[in-house]
């Protein structure tokens, strides 16, 4: 069995920290794969799980404690200084990473790739830049690119993030590139030019056996209730929805669910309040709050400034609960996004949003079609197309 070992974090769901859509579809991808492979092994390294090593589900997910750390960087003290020396070399700061934090990121990666020796190590986003040269040659490397950041309008420093873009889509030392949807790898062919590594679409999954068909509940007023599903960040379009609705706020509810700055939530709660509009913020809420608050919606909007797959989509609609999207995110490119469970907007700018709402009364979905309009997006069915990459693999 080829041994494989992927590098991300845990969500704060599954034990971690984090709350990024990212982290969420690394540990996921990571977790199926070990669950559904019978030709793979895999294990997972989180610098969030402070245990040495725990077990979830098949996946061996490998951590760390300030002792276990300090002894292996004195048990290798001059090797722990040159990669000291060559971490600064890679001007994290350029990122917003902290030279230390990118060191610890990557003296556990060579100690857990020393111990746990495997054939493939799986790396995802744009910082896989930052790992390639401290993994052994006769080590084949997959990395999986969830996001072509030069084309978003909501990063700063593009320039930076083109740099470290165009380093991966060149690398010899890069065995294959994963697009998670079409449109991405069409976005890096057209600004890059021609790919050295070889590449592959495999899209994302999502938990099919969690977000599923839910009838919808009777509600106490008549107002059509929107939901939005993702961080709180100009990027999602929130306060976009809110200025959006301050011509209908007689008409419309509006509920918010996912993590934020504080300042970004109290500037969308006075926006709401600002505007009359009625506004529930829930902060972060596990799948099965999720999927209850989909039963009491009309429609989940999400005006992304830029999506690299755009899972709360996926989500929605397998609940039965039609979308509101630009017309320019890749699940429509797919055809994923239908007139069966979609309502496609112009854009993501507020002028968008308001036509869209003038009309949005004249839809009547059927949200039983509407759940049974996805194809196979299963995350069994994304692992057993990574455990076919990864066997095709010939190690060295």
């Amino acid at each position: 069995m080829k041994k494989t070992l992927v590098f991300g974090h845990i969500p704060i769901w599954f034990g971690g920290r984090q709350t990024s859509g990212l982290s969420n579809s690394i540990f996921l991808l990571a977790y199926n794969l070990a669950e559904f492979s019978n030709e793979i092994s895999v294990s997972m390294l989180s610098t969030d799980i402070f245990k040495p090593y725990v077990k979830m589900g098949k996946l061996n997910v490998y951590g760390w404690t300030k002792k276990m750390l300090i002894f292996y960087v004195l048990s290798n003290i001059t090797f722990s200084i040159k990669l000291l020396y060559s971490t600064s070399k890679l001007k994290p700061k350029e990122l917003n990473l902290s030279i230390l934090n990118l060191f610890l990121k990557r003296i556990l990666l060579h100690k857990t790739i020393s111990e746990d020796k495997p054939a493939v190590v799986h790396l995802h986003g744009v910082t896989a830049c930052y790992f390639l040269d401290i993994i052994p040659g006769n080590i084949e490397v997959l990395v999986t690119m969830h996001h072509c950041l030069v084309n978003d309008n909501s990063v700063k420093n593009k320039n930076v993030y083109e740099k470290k873009e165009k380093e991966i889509y060149n690398s010899k030392r890069i065995n294959t590139i994963v697009f998670i949807a079409n449109q991405v790898k069409n976005e890096f062919n057209k600004h890059y030019g021609e790919i050295i590594p070889n590449s592959k679409v495999i899209l994302q999954g999502f938990e099919n056996d969690k977000y599923k068909f839910i009838d919808k509940i009777n509600k106490e007023n008549n107002n059509i209730t929107l939901l939005t599903v993702g961080g709180i960040t100009e990027r999602k379009g929130q306060l976009r929805v809110v200025k959006a609705l301050k011509s209908y706020s007689s008409v419309f509810s509006y509920i918010c669910i996912g993590s934020g700055k504080e300042e970004n939530i109290n500037e969308l709660k006075r926006a709401a309040i600002q505007n009359n509009i009625s506004m529930d913020y829930l902060g972060v809420l596990s799948t099965e709050k999720v999927r209850e608050t989909m039963a009491s919606v009309d429609f989940m909007i999400l005006p992304s400034i830029k999506e690299g797959f755009g899972i709360p989509y996926v989500e929605s609609i397998s609940c039965g609960v039609p979308v509101i999207a630009p017309k320019n995110t890749p699940l429509a490119h797919e055809g994923i996004l239908n007139k069966q469970n979609s309502v496609l907007i112009e854009n993501e700018t507020v002028e968008s949003i308001e036509s869209c709402l003038s009309s949005l009364i004249k839809y009547n979905f059927d949200r039983q079609k509407v759940s049974l309009s996805l194809p196979n997006l299963s995350w069994e069915n994304s692992a057993k197309k990574y455990e076919k990459l990864i066997e095709s693999f010939q190690i060295s």
